[in-house]
């Protein structure tokens, strides 16, 4: 007689209000060290408070879910990122043992992954947008067109992109080249990525 182990599906949901609920913690530990930073007062001298809160490490400020992926298989993909500079590594590893730690592996076998929201990819979530506004990318759209411009703005219903067109005014002999706002809509963007100037 053979006895097999059936292991459950993790639930996206489950794995989302844990995420959602060490993304608070970090929020709350921000505040609690920007607490303490001005309650050292002049003396520099760091404040009780935060040290018994448990912050031992430096918190990257603003982290918030890109992607979340859930697989039959039970692979969890986490991908993060900031509003200010990039994800550090080390809140890669609190968030991977957080769900670790939350997570029933006898249960409900597993493989976890947690990373940082790469350089050079495709945003996804309209705060990567706005993120990047001031900075040059690459837009690719449905309909097979692709360029380089700077990002302008990004509402909830498109974002608006400065490109260089060449134009031929009437008359004229030779194109110029001239700098326009394009407006699009998410849905006709295959992809937009901050582009890596070198």
């Amino acid at each position: 007689m053979e006895t097999s182990i059936h292991h459950n599906m993790i639930s996206k949901d489950t794995v989302r209000q844990l995420v959602d609920s060490w993304l608070a913690a970090q929020g709350e530990t921000v505040a609690q060290s920007e607490t303490a930073a001005a309650g050292a007062g002049e003396t520099g001298a760091p404040d009780e408070t935060a040290e018994a809160a448990g912050n031992t490490r430096a918190v990257t400020p603003d982290l918030y879910l890109v992607d979340l992926k859930v697989t039959p298989s039970n692979l969890i993909s986490v991908e993060l990122e900031t509003d200010r500079g990039s994800v550090d590594i080390d809140d890669c590893v609190a968030l991977n043992n957080y769900l670790e730690a939350h997570l029933d592996r006898e249960a409900e076998d597993y493989s976890l992954e947690v990373s940082s929201a790469g350089l050079g990819q495709p945003f996804k979530v309209l705060r990567q947008y706005r993120k990047h506004i001031g900075m040059d990318v690459e837009v690719s759209l449905r309909n097979g067109q692709r360029f380089d411009g700077v990002l302008k703005d990004a509402t909830e219903e498109a974002f608006t992109v400065s490109v260089s067109r060449k134009v031929k005014p009437e008359g004229a002999k030779r194109p110029t080249t001239v700098t326009v706002d394009e407006m699009y809509r998410y849905e006709e963007a295959n992809s937009v990525c901050y582009k890596l100037v070198f």
